[in-house]
C-alpha cells in the first residue's frame, strides 16, 4: 500500500507540473504574440489649415492664388487658422507671410486699406529717392521724421566803391533747412524699382562681340538688382525709388504737400528699439508693456549760415588785404 500511494503521488506531482509548465507556457505564447500590436502607435490626428502659397506683402488681398490648404498634425496647428479658405477670400493680410506659414485670422482686415488707419489719421503717398529708403530697409510700422531744404531767393543792394559809389543789387540763394514733421508713421512701402530681368544663357562656341554683349548685359542686370550702388540713385533730383504710404493729420499732409513741390524733402528714421532703464531692463509703460521706439518729439532750430556760424561756430571767410 505505501509504494502504490507513494507512486500515486509522483504521478500526480508530475501532472502539476506538467500543467504548470503549459499554463505558463500559453500566457507566455500570448505575451509574445501581442507585442507587436502593442508596440505600433496610434497615429496623430491631422488637419487641413489655410497656409500662404508664397510669400506675402503686408496688405495682400488673398484668393486661391495665394492661399493653399496644408495637412498638419493637429497638435502643433496655430490657433487662430482655419480650416475653410474660402473664408479668407477677399481679406487682406496686415503682416508679412512667408511660404508656408499658417495664416491667422486675426491678423487680416477686411478689404481696403482704409481698414488699417487708426482714427484720426489719413493715408497720404509720399515718392522717395533710394536714399530715403535706407538701403532698402525701410518698412511697415517704421517711425520718420521729415526734414524740408529750401533755397529763398533774396535780393541784396550792395555799395561797390566807385566813382559813382551807387549800390548794385545782387541776386543770391539762401538755404535753410528744418525738420518739420516728427514721428510719422509708415504704414507700406511700395518699391517701384523694376525686376531683373533672366540671367541671359550664352553658348560656348559665341564670338567675342557676342560674349562682350553678354557681360554688358550681365552689368545692366547688376545695375538693376543693385540701385542703391548706382551713385545718381543719392543726388537730389534722383528719380523716385519707391512710394511710402504714411499715416498723417490733415495738417501734416498740408505741409508735406507743400514740401514736397517748393523744396527738398529727406527723411530721419527713428529708432524702433525697446527702451532700457538705467539698470539694463527694458522700460515698461504705464499698462505694464514694454516701451519699443522713440517717439518723444524734439525741438530743433532750423539751419541757416545765420545759425551755424552764431550757434555752431562755423567760421564766415575774410578776405585778405595785404
Amino acid at each position: 500500500m505505501k509504494k502504490r500511494g507513494g507512486r500515486f503521488l509522483m504521478i500526480l506531482g508530475v501532472g502539476l507540473a506538467v500543467l504548470a509548465f503549459a499554463v505558463v507556457y500559453v500566457i507566455t505564447s500570448k505575451s509574445v504574440g501581442s507585442s507587436p500590436a502593442a508596440a505600433v502607435a496610434t497615429p496623430a490626428p491631422m488637419i487641413s489649415i489655410a497656409v500662404a502659397k508664397t510669400d506675402l506683402d503686408p496688405y495682400t488681398i488673398l484668393d486661391p492664388s495665394n492661399v493653399a490648404m496644408l495637412d498638419v498634425d493637429a497638435s502643433t496647428a496655430v490657433s487662430p487658422t482655419t480650416r475653410d479658405a474660402n473664408v479668407l477670400y477677399g481679406k487682406m493680410s496686415r503682416l508679412n507671410l512667408v511660404k508656408g506659414q499658417p495664416i491667422q485670422i486675426n491678423q487680416l482686415t477686411d478689404t481696403g486699406f482704409s481698414n488699417v488707419i487708426e482714427k484720426g489719421k489719413r493715408a497720404y503717398t509720399l515718392p522717395v529717392s533710394e536714399r530715403s529708403t535706407f538701403g532698402g530697409t525701410l518698412t511697415e510700422n517704421d517711425y520718420i521724421d521729415l526734414l524740408w531744404t529750401h533755397k529763398f531767393d533774396v535780393t541784396q543792394f550792395i555799395i561797390v566803391p566807385g566813382a559813382d559809389g551807387k549800390p548794385q543789387e545782387k541776386n543770391k540763394e539762401l538755404m535753410t533747412t528744418k525738420t518739420l514733421l516728427e514721428n510719422i508713421q509708415v504704414l507700406r512701402v511700395i518699391s517701384l524699382r523694376p525686376p531683373a530681368p533672366p540671367p541671359a544663357s550664352g553658348s560656348s562656341g559665341s564670338s567675342g562681340s557676342s560674349n562682350a554683349q553678354a557681360a554688358d548685359s550681365e552689368q545692366a542686370s547688376a545695375k538693376r538688382q543693385s540701385p542703391a550702388s548706382a551713385p545718381s540713385n543719392y543726388t537730389v533730383d534722383a528719380q523716385p525709388q519707391a512710394i511710402l504710404v504714411l499715416a498723417v493729420t490733415d495738417q501734416q499732409a498740408e505741409v508735406l504737400k507743400f514740401a514736397y513741390e517748393n523744396g527738398v524733402v529727406d527723411l530721419a528714421l527713428r529708432s524702433s528699439a525697446p527702451l532700457k532703464g538705467t539698470d539694463g531692463k527694458t522700460t515698461k509703460g504705464p499698462d505694464g508693456k514694454d516701451v519699443v521706439g522713440d517717439h518723444d518729439p524734439e525741438k530743433t532750430t532750423g539751419i541757416t549760415d545765420k545759425v551755424l556760424v552764431e550757434q555752431y561756430g562755423l567760421l564766415v571767410p575774410e578776405i585778405l588785404i595785404k
